[in-house]
């Protein structure tokens, strides 16, 4: 944010997802900015993963294309296990499934991949940073 205010003469610059203003321009704000923050469905304790749907409200971009990831969590969304949070979300969608998100992500922490000569890279395919808040309702 220190960064951002000194490129803009002391202001720091905010973007929502908005699908209002279109994908492209979205994707773009998103591609640019330091931080993308997001609100995941659940998590899972075993692994430490948020799971992050994906919508025409939140793109998959905002977790992805920032250097940085920060994913608020409420505590009573935490599921023991993924066979768990499947059947949250097996629960949630039963009624009506085409509501079901086009895209779930699994967050498990930064990026990182050895691919490439075995060389290990992070932040090769999403952030180089991830961030969970834990909220208490």
């Amino acid at each position: 944010f220190e960064q951002d205010a000194a490129n803009n003469g002391g202001t720091r610059t905010y973007f929502q997802w908005d699908p209002a203003k279109g994908r492209e321009e979205c994707i773009s704000n998103t591609a640019n900015a330091d931080i993308g923050i997001t609100f995941p469905y659940c998590g899972i304790a075993e692994t430490a993963t948020v799971v992050q749907a994906s919508g025409e409200e939140s793109g998959r971009a905002i977790s992805l294309l920032p250097e940085t990831h920060v994913a608020v969590l409420y505590t009573d969304t935490i599921n023991p296990r993924m066979t768990q949070t499947m059947e949250h979300l097996a629960e949630r969608y039963h009624n009506d499934p085409s509501k079901f998100p086009t895209n779930i992500c699994l967050i498990s922490g930064p990026s990182r991949t050895a691919d490439i000569e075995l060389v290990t890279v992070d932040g090769a395919h999403g952030p180089i940073r991830v961030t969970y808040i834990l909220v208490n309702r």
